[in-house]
């Protein structure tokens, strides 16, 4: 799902949108990642 709105941002981004929401989207997916690493640990 988060695959397919980052591709959905990055096609809206090429037809000369900003790329804040992107920008919020990989913000979100790092924290994500940030997060489940630290719970493994």
């Amino acid at each position: 799902m988060l695959l397919v709105g980052a591709a959905a941002l990055v096609l809206k981004r090429r037809r000369g949108r900003t790329g804040a929401p992107l920008a919020w989207l990989v913000a979100g997916l790092l924290l994500l990642f940030l997060a489940d690493t630290w719970f493994a640990y």
